[in-house]
């Protein structure tokens, strides 16, 4: 099993529950991939099985994570630091639950996001 794990610089430290489940993922001796980059965050996800998302609901890039697991229909779980809790993210149904508690201008750049990768599969189905 290799899980994608990735979130904002905003988030600079790991509580408890953060911990525990890093530590789950040691013992079950998971390959970790380490998200730092876009280009290379792509790559990772594409690898991964499963995403674990540090996420505090305005991050660009992490929110792009996200998005790119479930187009790979990867699931990921979410560590929603607004709520201080995990969130099971399988598919977009539940990442628009999700972003119901995000401000205005993250839904905008879920939509901005969500849209430019519609547009690139498009192209793809093309060729």
């Amino acid at each position: 099993m290799k899980i994608f794990m990735a979130g904002p610089r905003a988030i600079s430290r790991l509580n408890k529950k953060i911990e525990d489940r890093l530590y789950s993922i040691y013992e079950k001796n998971y390959a970790v991939l380490v998200g730092d980059a876009s280009g290379v965050d792509k790559a990772m996800a594409n690898d991964a099985d499963y995403g674990l998302m540090l996420w505090n609901g305005e991050s660009k890039g992490t929110l792009n994570n996200i998005i790119n697991l479930l187009t790979d229909s990867k699931k990921a779980l979410v560590y929603f630091s607004p709520q201080n809790s995990f969130v099971y993210v399988d598919d977009f149904e539940k990442l628009e639950m999700l972003l119901a508690y995000c401000d205005d201008n993250t839904r905008v750049l879920f939509d901005k996001l969500h849209k430019k990768l519609d547009v690139l599969q498009e192209q793809l189905t093309m060729f």
